[in-house]
């Protein structure tokens, strides 16, 4: 009798996605209305996302992404289009994405070529939902835990109130998690990493 043994691996956060059929909306604003602006860089690009099952809603909120997003997506999918002989579709504006590395950074052109590539970006609102549930998979896993062992881990001070707010929007996170996926949390918890 031959026993084979194989290691299984890890189900990865695209397959568990498919098999619990999510599904997820998101729609720029201009600001996050769950936090103080101050603490955002002015180009940073905020949505309003909410995941859904079939039978339910299992997170909504707000999801930031950073300056840089708009011009690595406008590059892939520039790349996409070219490689495929199609012209990109409707909401993204084609500019010459190589001009953007001959121009000054702070060149009324340049500056021009990411408005445009920044405004396409919103409207698109191309964020994928694998990297919201990996972010907030990652928020979610540490706030398990008491606050001041949550802010020693993240080398964070017990006495700040910032640090308090943060968080306590992870234990929310956790929260809706646990309560909206039932089972399926620890399945979430042990996905493979991005």
């Amino acid at each position: 009798m031959t026993l084979n043994f194989q290691e299984t691996q890890p189900e990865t956060l695209a397959d568990w996605v498919k098999r619990l059929n999510l599904t997820m909306t998101a729609q720029n604003i201009d600001a996050r209305p769950d936090r103080d602006d101050a603490q955002w860089s002015d180009k940073a690009i905020h949505f309003n996302v909410t995941v859904r099952s079939t039978a339910m809603v299992i997170w909504s909120g707000c999801y930031t992404v950073g300056s840089s997003y708009p011009e690595m997506w406008a590059r892939k999918k520039q790349r996409d289009c070219d490689a495929a002989g199609i012209k990109p579709p409707g909401a993204f504006v084609k500019v010459d994405l190589r001009k953007l590395a001959n121009e000054h950074p702070n060149s009324v052109y340049a500056a021009g070529i990411r408005e445009k590539i920044t405004a396409s970006y919103k409207k698109a609102a191309p964020i994928a939902l694998v990297d919201v549930l990996d972010s907030l998979r990652s928020d979610a896993m540490g706030a398990d835990q008491s606050f001041d062992d949550w802010a020693d881990d993240y080398g964070l001070d017990t006495d700040s109130r910032k640090a308090l707010a943060i968080y306590e929007q992870c234990r929310d996170v956790l929260n809706s998690f646990k309560r909206s996926l039932g089972a399926d949390f620890e399945s979430l918890m042990e996905c493979e990493p991005l």
